[in-house]
């Protein structure tokens, strides 16, 4: 019976240390020092507290970060094709989804010019038709390296800068996530 009783008294202290510690841990982190400090020096002020959310609880209509604008350049890379890809993996972000629309707008668009033209000079068409043609064919590769250094820069930077034709659509989809492919 004295040993249980013994063993009991030890466990109580053990505990009543381990609470003491645990009081004194909490006091430290909360900028307070050691217990016995506070009444010396008063207390130490408390700094902000600030909580990180992860990066899929974020936001969707948070600012433009890193990831965002990272991801808005890659829309640009591969012209349509990576625009399209973006656009169906990447929907919360409007940032990204803005400049994955303008992408797959603006050189889908650039895109079918060029099957157009490419049809025409490669069928011989008469000089008429065909001379320009071929200057309307060199334009659109001018417009296309334009708009394709606009919007890459410009995602890069964070901006949403609109291209001519298709920048205005692009923010109307992007605001509207309805009107995009599910």
């Amino acid at each position: 019976m004295q040993s249980f009783q013994s063993n009991d008294h030890s466990q109580h202290q053990t505990r009543e240390h381990h609470q003491a510690y645990e009081q004194q841990w909490y006091a430290q982190q909360q900028g307070y020092g050691p217990v016995g400090a506070a009444s010396q020096q008063g207390p130490a002020p408390q700094q902000p507290y600030y909580v990180a959310i992860p990066y899929p609880y974020a936001s969707p209509n948070s600012g433009p970060g890193a990831e965002s604008k990272l991801l808005a350049g890659v829309s640009y890379l591969g012209f349509w094709l990576t625009g399209l890809v973006l656009l169906l993996f990447v929907r919360e972000n409007t940032f990204v989804r803005f400049h994955a629309l303008q992408s797959t707008l603006f050189f889908g668009a650039i895109n079918i010019y060029y099957i157009v033209f490419a049809f025409l000079l490669h069928n011989h068409v008469p000089f008429l038709i065909g001379f320009p043609a071929g200057l309307v064919f060199v334009l659109i590769n001018i417009v296309g390296v334009i708009g394709w250094f606009v919007g890459f820069i410009g995602a890069l930077a964070g901006k949403q800068s609109k291209l001519p034709f298709v920048g205005d659509r692009a923010q109307r989809m992007a605001q509207n996530p309805m009107a995009t492919v599910k």
